[in-house]
């Protein structure tokens, strides 16, 4: 809880932890309600600064209110659009639609199988199935629906910044205090001189870096419109300049990989622009610079150790997850492989072998039905062509370096967990998901 709380008594202390995160889980239903009246972008934008600001105020205001804090947006947005864009998407994007449906629709069937504790199973379902919607979502955005997320994007991603200076200097205990959500934090003290790494307003320094590397598709389509003015232009590459930074300043290397890997994507999607090489290269050489002068963003030097990272990888990414995947034909259940169970449901959870693999998590969770599910779709997804005259420069582009984002996304899911429960990188990674599927229809 906040540090202006401690001197209180222990109820009093309880009771304003209760009220706060009751509120929180109530503002942010009714905000995201009330912008998503106003337009699908706002909506989407709401569903976004939630999730931005939702490690911090998950962690200084623990309880159940403030765990589902951000679902109560998701929803939200669901109960304002959901209907109207699944009806069009019967007409517009039938192929997109179902997959969706099968997607979340064999979670569903699952989740009436009474295999483990019921909301374990709902925990479960959440993990496999509750954003998936948002890639329709997405796909049905208006163009200055889409220029709004960018611009928001740009906007939360200078805020974090913001924060994630102060945390360098004053360290994550300014803000975040000790307890159960907050415990991974506290257990990532490995940057340079025995510094954690920083988790900006995110409930770890992964979360950070990885919402940081989903943000770019979208903020760099925006710049492709020519129509933007010059304080639009400013706040677009500073967004894109601060989460550069965050990839740097978190102290994870995932991100700071998938960046590179799904730049090079991107280069070749581009067809070896010359253009787009450049600037790949001036930024690149821009944060090699930064980087070298700070021993406390030099993890992101650590890649060039192929021997650990080709360890690393073997680790997560080996015969047991195989075995794993193998031993496991019907799934333990759904709910049996959650990345990260709420606190309060930890004595519930099902005794399952421990991977560091979404494939096998998926196994494990959905059994190889659903796990030859979400390969199919993969596929389906990432050979389609995207098409470049039938959609505005901001769509194309967002779609071309949405594609090696979050190709490279999956890709590093090979070796860790979570890439569907990550708030709110994993809304990014669905929704640009969709927006690949619209820029590959001729619809």
């Amino acid at each position: 809880m906040p540090a202006g709380l401690q001197g209180l008594p222990l109820e009093a202390r309880k009771a304003i932890t209760a009220g706060m995160s009751l509120a929180l889980f109530i503002g942010a239903f009714l905000a995201t309600y009330l912008a998503a009246r106003r337009s699908p972008g706002a909506g989407f934008a709401a569903v976004l600064a939630t999730g931005y600001l939702n490690g911090v105020l998950r962690a200084n205001y623990l309880s159940i209110y403030s765990t589902l804090m951000f679902d109560a947006s998701v929803a939200a947005f669901y109960l304002v659009h959901l209907l109207p864009v699944f009806t069009a998407a019967a007409r517009q994007q039938r192929d997109l639609r179902n997959w969706c449906v099968m997607l979340t629709g064999f979670p569903t069937l699952l989740l009436l199988v009474p295999v483990h504790d019921p909301l374990v199973q709902l925990a479960g379902w959440r993990a496999e199935a509750w954003y998936l919607p948002l890639m329709l979502m997405a796909g049905a955005l208006r163009l200055r629906d889409v220029r709004l997320v960018g611009a928001t994007l740009a906007v939360l991603n200078l805020m974090t910044l913001v924060v994630s200076i102060y945390l360098y200097f004053r360290g994550v205990e300014a803000l975040y205090p000790r307890n159960v959500v907050t415990e991974i934090i506290y257990k990532s003290q490995d940057m340079a001189g025995g510094n954690y790494r920083i988790p900006s307003t995110f409930l770890n320094a992964h979360a950070y870096g990885g919402t940081m590397v989903m943000s770019f598709s979208l903020i760099l389509g925006c710049l492709a419109n020519s129509q933007n003015t010059f304080v639009r232009k400013v706040l677009l590459y500073g967004g894109l300049m601060a989460a550069l930074a965050g990839v740097m300043l978190c102290g994870a290397r995932v991100p700071a990989a998938t960046l590179i890997v799904g730049s090079l994507i991107c280069w070749v999607r581009t067809g070896l622009s010359t253009k787009i090489m450049v600037w790949g290269l001036v930024i690149f050489v821009g944060c090699v610079g930064v980087a070298s002068v700070n021993p406390r963003m030099q993890r992101f030097f650590e890649l060039q150790k192929t021997e650990d990272v080709v360890g690393r990888a073997a680790v997560s990414a080996n015969t047991h997850a195989w075995d794993v995947i193998l031993e496991y034909p019907m799934g333990a259940g759904l709910g049996a492989a959650v990345p990260s169970l709420p606190y309060f449901l930890a004595d519930r959870a099902p005794q399952v072998p421990a991977v560091e693999n979404e494939y096998a998590r998926l196994t494990i969770s959905l059994g190889w039905i659903g796990l030859g599910l979400w390969v199919g779709f993969l596929f389906w997804l990432y050979r389609r062509p995207i098409y470049r005259r039938q959609q505005p420069p901001e769509l194309y582009w967002t779609a071309i370096f949405a594609h090696g984002m979050t190709l490279t996304a999956w890709g590093t899911a090979l070796i860790g967990t979570g890439i569907l429960t990550s708030i709110p990188a994993s809304v990014l990674l669905v929704s640009q998901m969709g927006l690949i599927a619209r820029a590959g229809s001729r619809n």
